[in-house]
């Protein structure tokens, strides 16, 4: 190389143009107006914060995130969101692929052990471990195409509450997905069928107003304030369905039933997740959304699916087997995260130290 093309090399290197930079001249292509652009840098994210000009649209920006993704050879379709508080739009523009996740189920749960039934859901995009409260949600809505990852979520949900040693009730209409955990201490039934299905929710449901004299006997308004104020705690009931759309195929009338639990559990540390791969509204009926208010949602088919799930669209474009998105019931915000990776179940079961027992044929129906 002659001294001429080093000198215009290091000239071109120099005054090359920084990120902000080259997306504020993107932007402007598509012809929006925008007024500046702040960036902020996660390990797997780029975040542009746009000020944005009078009269420019935020539609027309939401339409051509599959584009700016293409230009900046994003690892997935950027994700776009308003901070009206701040006045700014933000966009998030995948720059790495996360390590497969690993969870310490019993570190976690120690270093929360504040909450009444803390779960597990992953990690967010800055790399933190994802919690939230299952009794503050009450009931959590699972939705899934096959292949998206819905199942290893539904498992690190189970190891978080089992680690949590809460008691279990599962429902696996396959038979197969929630095998592992079937003989476990802290599983009170397990069933894979529609009868079995219907005596569990009766029984949660004689349980439910067995906890509801406690209280009052105690002038207790909920299963927390009643915890703080007896010796012997009553721990959390989780009631955990794998493809509701199986039952509620054999059975229309399994949601009433269904939704007589959810509505009232909060208050005696009762909670469901209902998990589907087909999110259609003959599945996810209105009842079922009303008292699901907290959804998460790994990749679906369509965009309608995703507004089935999420009220909002975006779950469709989720690229990573193990992505997902959650609706959170207090603020209506929509958080992405990664579900851990399990590689083994039975190895997760061991290294938490969940205990096994032998008569659990006592407590398998059908």
């Amino acid at each position: 190389m002659t001294n001429l093309q080093s000198q215009s090399s290091n000239v071109i290197e120099i005054f090359s143009k920084s990120k902000e930079e080259k997306f504020s001249s993107l932007l402007r292509s598509y012809k929006i107006g925008i007024e500046d652009v702040f960036l902020s840098s996660t390990e797997n994210f780029d975040i542009y914060s746009i000020k944005l000009s009078p009269g420019s649209r935020i539609s027309k920006i939401e339409k051509i995130l599959p584009e700016i993704g293409l230009h900046l050879q994003s690892l997935s379709i950027p994700r776009g969101r308003m901070v009206i508080e701040e006045g700014f739009y933000e966009i998030m523009v995948q720059t790495n692929k996360p390590n497969n996740i690993s969870i310490d189920y019993k570190k976690i749960l120690f270093n929360n052990s504040n909450l009444f039934c803390p779960i597990i859901l992953g990690k967010d995009d800055f790399g933190n471990d994802f919690i939230q409260d299952l009794n503050q949600m009450p009931n959590l809505l699972v939705a899934g195409a096959t292949g998206s990852g819905k199942s290893v979520f539904l498992h690190s949900i189970i190891l978080s509450v089992a680690a949590n040693d809460a008691n279990l009730y599962l429902i696996d209409p396959k038979g197969v997905e929630f095998d592992s955990y079937k003989d476990l201490d802290c599983v009170v039934k397990f069933t894979s069928t529609l009868e079995g299905g219907k005596q569990i929710l009766k029984d949660l449901y004689q349980k439910m107003e067995t906890i509801f004299a406690l209280l009052q006997k105690k002038g207790a308004r909920n299963i927390v304030e009643y915890n703080s104020l007896v010796k012997e705690k009553i721990k959390p009931s989780i009631l955990i369905i794998d493809e509701w759309a199986d039952l509620v195929s054999l059975d229309r009338n399994l949601q009433n039933e269904l939704c007589l639990v959810a509505q009232k559990g909060r208050a005696a540390g009762i909670s469901i997740i209902l998990a589907t791969q087909r999110p259609s509204s003959s599945v996810i009926s209105g009842l079922i959304k009303a008292n699901f208010p907290a959804r998460v949602s790994m990749r679906v088919a369509s965009q309608v699916d995703s507004r089935i799930i999420l009220d909002a669209v975006g779950a469709e474009k989720l690229a990573k087997v193990g992505s997902g998105i959650y609706l959170d019931p207090k603020t209506g915000e929509l958080k992405h995260f990664f579900a851990p990776k399990i590689d083994s179940v039975s190895a997760e079961i061991k290294k938490i130290g969940l205990k096994r027992t032998v008569s659990f044929w006592k407590k398998i129906w059908g």
